[in-house]
Formats: C-alpha cells, structure tokens, sequence
C-alpha cells in the first residue's frame, strides 16, 4: 500500500508540475505576442521619425532658399 500512496504522490506532483510548465507556456505565447505588436509599433514610430525628418529637412531647405531670394531681392533694390 505505502507504493500506491507513493506513485499517487508522484502522479500528483507530476499533474501539478504539468499544470505549471502549461501556464508558464501560456504566459510565454502572451508575453511574445505583446513583444510582437511593441516590435511592430516600433518599427512605425521609427518610419514616421524619419518622414518627419525629411519634412524638417526639407523645410529648412526651402527656408534657406527663401532667405537668399529676400537677400539677392534686397541686394538688387539697393543698387543704383
């Protein structure tokens, strides 16, 4: 009788280790799912980062152009 309880004690511990390793394995699906979705928004901030510093580039462009036509319109008005 003292081996039933023993293999009954083993068969439980052996459920409850089961029942561990599934909610652990559970969590692991969760947990790299949500890494999944960061990595993804991720990813968008970084492209929408660069747009923007291409706006910004460009929009300095266009105001250093725009200040040399205002000096070159300047220079001209003020030469006889």
């Amino acid at each position: 009788m003292g081996l039933r309880l023993r293999e009954s004690g083993d068969l439980c511990e052996a459920s409850t280790l089961k029942d561990e390793l599934d909610r652990l394995q559970e969590e692991n699906v969760n947990i790299l799912e949500k890494l999944r979705i960061d990595e993804g928004k991720s990813e968008e901030a970084e492209t929408r980062a660069r747009e923007l510093e291409k706006h910004i580039s460009s929009a300095s462009i266009a105001d250093d152009d725009q200040s040399r036509r205002k000096l070159l319109q300047h220079d001209d008005i003020d030469e006889p």
